[in-house]
């Protein structure tokens, strides 16, 4: 049997070839018969792999400009943030200089109050005394708007130089908002009073008003009465001055 003469790999592929060129149908079926299903099927499985790249890509572009739109707000919102804060604390120093004011207002009222209360006193007080504590000829020795009288002063330097008082209680002497000298109706003895006065009275008003009568009293060796004045006093208040043997007189704001 005869052998069949070899063809050279090189020659057989380059004839291939050029049939292949020459019958484009004749490669497509050479490609069918020597390469497998998913081999022949990669081509549309990678187009299907860039499509969907494509279609990520451009979700994430639309995902990162609406990131890029959200940080823009963010900072607007930061900004406007930013500057209610600073409102706020612009609002917050108002405030605390409206309460300090308010608080300096009080103050001033309740001061400008109490020197009104004095100065209507001044002029009524000692019919206003003398009826209440049965007293007459009674003389205003020493008030706000009045220098305390000589025949006051000499006595509180002479008992505070003879040790009878101390120089606190030469103080709250002359801290006394009024002090009255008079006669006693019943028995004609010469009387002391010290009266406190203030818009609202309170237990330092009652206590005030006791420690500068009893100081009087040393002082003069004399009878000697307290007495608070004003608008108003609560019921404990009244009880602590009735307590302590202090006359309370309760005018109207007006007198």
């Amino acid at each position: 049997m005869a052998t069949e003469p070899q063809i050279d790999p090189e020659s057989l592929v380059a004839r291939m070839m050029a049939e292949l060129r020459a019958n484009p149908a004749a490669r497509e079926l050479l490609l069918r018969s020597t390469l497998t299903q998913e081999f022949l099927g990669l081509p549309a499985r990678i187009e299907s792999v860039e499509n969907r790249l494509e279609r990520a890509e451009n979700r994430l572009e639309r995902a990162e400009n609406r990131l890029e739109r959200v940080e823009s707000r963010l900072e607007r919102v930061e900004e406007r943030l930013a500057g209610v804060e600073d409102r706020l604390t612009r609002l917050e120093e108002a405030i605390t200089r409206l309460v300090e004011t308010v608080r300096q207002l009080a103050i001033d009222v309740g001061y400008l109050r109490g020197a009104a209360l004095e100065s209507k006193l001044h002029r009524s007080v000692r019919s206003r005394v003398s009826q209440a504590l049965g007293l007459r000829r009674a003389r205003v020795m020493q008030s706000e708007l009045l220098e305390p009288l000589p025949e006051l002063v000499q006595r509180l330097d002479a008992a505070r130089e003879d040790g009878l008082i101390t120089g606190d209680q030469d103080s709250r002497v002359e801290a006394t908002d009024l002090i009255l000298r008079a006669e006693r109706k019943n028995d004609g003895a010469m009387i002391w009073v010290a009266i406190e006065a203030s818009s609202s009275i309170h237990e330092n008003d009652v206590h005030r008003a006791r420690e500068s009568a009893d100081i009087l009293a040393v002082m003069f060796d004399q009878p000697a009465e307290a007495a608070v004045v004003g608008h108003r006093i609560n019921d404990m208040d009244s009880e602590r001055a009735g307590s302590a043997r202090v006359h309370v007189l309760i005018v109207p704001p007006v007198l």
